[in-house]
C-alpha cells in the first residue's frame, strides 16, 4: 500500500484503510475451503538415499476469528512417539502474502513461514530462517499444493547454510468424507489447510557425520 507523504490523513481515512486490509477477501474464502477433517498420510526421509519412513495421522482444520486465520491440528505419531502440532494460517493483506505459525509437541520453538501463492491460489510456497541446534542456520521451504476440494499435497525442504536443498518430507492429505465440503447451514466445517500440515521427524545430518537434526514441518503449506 503507498505511503501517504504527500498530505495529512484525517482520521475517518485512517480508519478506512485499516478497514480495507483487514477485511478478508480471496484468498480467505480459498482458505474457507479447507475446513474440515482431514486423513494424513506422511513419508519421510531420514537420509537420502534410505527407503521414507510412513506414517498416517489427523487433521482438524477451521477458521478463527470472524475468518480472518485457518486453525490447522495435527495428531499422530513420529517414530512410534505421539505427536501434535497446530499451525496457523493467513492472507496479510497489506504484503499480499501468506504467513503462517508453527508450533508442536516437540519442540520449544515458535516457526513462522512466509510467502506467496502461484497465480491461481492453489500452490502456496513459504519459507523459514531457523537456527538448527546442530546443523546451524538454515532454510526450509514447504509447498502446498491444492490438488482439489478433498485432497492436498504437502512438500518440506531444507538448505543447510552452504548446503544444497534436500527433501525432508512429503504429505498427502485427503478429506473425510469426500465430496461434503460444507455442511448443509452453510457454517464451513473444520479441516486440514494446504499450507502448512506439519509432522516433526528426526533426520541424520550428513555434515555432522550422522548427528541427528530436530526437523520440523509445517502444512502449509500450504503452506
Amino acid at each position: 500500500m503507498p505511503k501517504r507523504e504527500d498530505k495529512k490523513i484525517d482520521m475517518q481515512e485512517i480508519m478506512e484503510i485499516y478497514k480495507k486490509v483487514g477485511t478478508p477477501g480471496a484468498p480467505h474464502k480459498l482458505l474457507a475451503k479447507l475446513e474440515g477433517s482431514w486423513t494424513t498420510r506422511t513419508r519421510g526421509w531420514m537420509e537420502p538415499d534410505k527407503p521414507p519412513t510412513e506414517s498416517a495421522g489427523t487433521c482438524e482444520q477451521k477458521l478463527i476469528l470472524d475468518g480472518h486465520y485457518l486453525r490447522q491440528e495435527y495428531a499422530g505419531d513420529m517414530m512410534g512417539v505421539s505427536f501434535s502440532g497446530i499451525n496457523f494460517l493467513g492472507y496479510n493483506n497489506h504484503t499480499q502474502k501468506y504467513e503462517s505459525v508453527w508450533i508442536d509437541s516437540m519442540s520449544t520453538a515458535i516457526y513462522y513461514f512466509v510467502g506467496t501463492a502461484s497465480a491461481d491460489g492453489r500452490t502456496i510456497t513459504q519459507e523459514c530462517s531457523y537456527d538448527d541446534p546442530v546443523r546451524g542456520p538454515s532454510v526450509w521451504r514447504s509447498v502446498t499444493k491444492i490438488k482439489d476440494d478433498d485432497t492436498q499435497e504437502f512438500e518440506m525442504y531444507i538448505t543447510p547454510k552452504g548446503g544444497k536443498e534436500e527433501k525432508m518430507m512429503e504429505m498427502t492429505a485427503t478429506r473425510k468424507e469426500a465430496g461434503s465440503s460444507t455442511q448443509t447451514t452453510g457454517t464451513p466445517r473444520a479441516t486440514t489447510s494446504p499450507a502448512q500440515s506439519a509432522d516433526r521427524m528426526q533426520r541424520p545430518s550428513l555434515a555432522s557425520g550422522g548427528t541427528r537434526a530436530t526437523i520440523t514441518r509445517s502444512f502449509l503449506t500450504s503452506g
